[in-house]
């Protein structure tokens, strides 16, 4: 008997391995994917600019990254001694206006040539919400923000700003699918050869309500399959859709698989979800050496009754084996700082 609708990914065509460079960027489920390839020893780089929930802000980072364009003071405000910009999270703000735009920067610039080595890019998309400076709290400090196609201006994250400050909308079919095409394009410049993996974030956005994220997470899959399926045949072969949504909704679907909030996923959730996007996106022997790098991962977290004697001494000395082994093949993995 069959207790779950088990969700059918396709076989990735774009497989990863060790050789791989993973770019992971979005909702705060990028971070947790990118945890899980981080400890897995993948190359990765997650969220430079932080967690950013809707495409259209998103969209303008990378239109800034294919240009090169830096921040200036003009994309910087002060508040309560701390200096942020709408552009991205309040994780790069500095108690200072030159730190800050030396800390956007110094991460514009590694986000660049993170993303021309990648040969993928996962992107989580958070939700179809999003807040648009209102009226007369927008000002040219704040021009840098705007998308191309658009007088509004979309923030990536509120700093806690007066909610009068702000207007509350969710996007529309156009301006997802616009935002969605806009990234690929900026990507693809930066990167012809990359491929994205698009996804929808299974973290329900309770805060907007439960028909609003219905409707969000609907508006969201309805946008990015009408723009997967629209892109021309070679462009549609550098995109990809991994269905963590659905596997939390729809195979997942008990409470005991959300953390107490009701809104996030659990980690044993979440590493189901992992399990799944390893088996559709990972090679065969991609999956082979994981187990020996996990290997190695529970023997470094191995904690001795007896930290100086010769059994544990002799145990390290068998790690750091293992490890030089595996470095001679990947040299950026593990340290040999036991």
């Amino acid at each position: 008997m069959d207790l779950q609708t088990r969700i059918h990914i396709s076989a990735a065509v774009a497989p990863i391995n060790y050789e791989s460079q993973l770019a992971l960027w979005g909702s705060c489920f990028s971070t947790h994917i990118g945890e899980k390839c981080k400890q897995a020893q993948f190359r990765t780089q997650s969220n430079p600019f932080g967690v950013i929930f809707n495409p259209i802000p998103m969209a303008v980072l990378f239109e800034r990254m294919a240009s090169g364009r830096l921040f200036t003071s003009d994309d910087f405000f002060e508040f309560q001694e701390q200096w942020y910009s709408f552009a991205f999270h309040s994780q790069l703000s500095q108690s200072s206006e030159a730190a800050s735009i030396e800390l956007a920067n110094q991460a514009l610039l590694e986000a660049i040539e993170f993303i021309k080595g990648s040969s993928h890019l996962f992107i989580t998309l958070g939700s179809a919400w999003g807040y648009v400076l209102a009226e007369g709290a927008s000002s040219d400090s704040f021009a840098a923000t705007k998308a191309s196609d658009s007088s509004e201006v979309w923030v990536a994250n509120c700093h806690k700003q007066p909610a009068a400050s702000f207007v509350k909308k969710m996007a529309t079919q156009s301006q997802l699918h616009s935002a969605l095409q806009r990234i690929q394009q900026a990507v693809l410049q930066l990167n012809p050869h990359i491929h994205l993996i698009f996804t929808v974030s299974p973290v329900r956005h309770l805060k907007d309500g439960l028909q609003e994220n219905s409707r969000s997470k609907a508006a969201l899959l309805t946008a990015m399959y009408d723009f997967m399926e629209s892109a021309s045949p070679g462009v549609q072969d550098q995109m990809s859709y991994f269905p963590a949504f659905e596997i939390q909704m729809d195979q997942l679907r008990d409470y005991r698989f959300y953390q107490a909030d009701m809104t996030h996923p659990t980690e044993q959730a979440v590493s189901y979800i992992w399990e799944r996007f390893k088996e559709a996106y990972m090679s065969p022997a991609c999956l082979k050496f994981m187990e020996r790098v996990s290997q190695v991962q529970r023997d470094l977290n191995h904690r001795p009754f007896q930290e100086n004697s010769a059994a544990h001494t002799a145990f390290k000395a068998k790690v750091k084996d293992q490890i030089r082994g595996i470095k001679q093949q990947y040299p950026w993995m593990f340290s040999l700082d036991l």
